[in-house]
């Protein structure tokens, strides 16, 4: 399979798996900060939020990250396509 249809099929896949990962970890972080409102709520006390901040620190990069790394994928294809 060769051709610029396949290097953007590549990127795409790429790009959709990087995407479903942040997907997954979004969920998991609700469900996690959901449980800690939950647990605070029923032993009546105030829910933590430093878990939460240390999160929203981590996770803001992500994004760049994910643009990143397709617009390296697709630029180093094409180096390669060009070298042919």
């Amino acid at each position: 399979m060769r051709g610029p249809l396949f290097g953007f099929a590549v990127a795409l896949v790429a790009a959709l798996v990087i995407l479903g990962l942040v997907l997954a970890v979004d969920i998991t972080l609700r469900v996690i900060e959901d449980a800690n409102q939950r647990v605070a709520g029923a032993l009546g006390v105030e829910p933590s939020k430093e878990f939460s901040e240390q999160v929203d620190r981590a996770l803001t990069p992500i994004p760049y990250v994910l643009a990143a790394s397709v617009l390296f994928a697709i630029v180093v294809y094409g180096a390669h396509r060009s070298k042919r």
